[in-house]
């Protein structure tokens, strides 16, 4: 969304806007995300209190941009498609785990990829087989 430049008090205010500058430039290289949203560079400090306001405004502007665009209702609905297949994810792991035989074979598995006996890819197939053969 936006790249800050933090501690930008007196104190470190001359380090604050080189690191600002050489943000700019480099976000000028890298392709944004969204077609509708070119994330700025902003400076602030906590301690003096400065830039805090702009950074609020720049979420405001953000999310109204993203909102009228259509893109924040597009990347909410990925969120929730992504996070319903981390879930399944998670949920095959925890009960692929749970199995005896699985749960025989991963202490001695792991130990031989930790030894590098063992590539991760073999060990992963010796362990996929479980399932797969059963």
């Amino acid at each position: 969304m936006a790249l800050l430049s933090t501690k930008a008090d007196k104190k470190h205010m001359q380090q604050a806007l080189l690191a600002q500058k050489v943000y700019e430039n480099a976000m000028h290289i890298l392709k944004p995300s969204s077609p509708n949203w070119s994330p700025p560079v902003k400076t602030c400090s906590a301690k003096e209190k400065t830039g805090i306001d702009d950074v609020w405004n720049m979420v405001v502007k953000h999310h109204d941009i993203m909102k009228k665009s259509g893109e924040l209702e597009d990347k909410r609905k990925d969120q929730a498609i992504s996070w319903m297949w981390n879930m399944i994810e998670d949920g095959i792991k925890k009960h692929f785990i749970g199995l005896p035989e699985v749960k025989q074979i991963i202490p001695g598995t792991e130990a031989n990829v930790k030894k590098a006996e063992m590539t991760p890819t073999t060990a992963a197939r010796k362990i996929l087989d479980i399932i797969i053969n059963r």
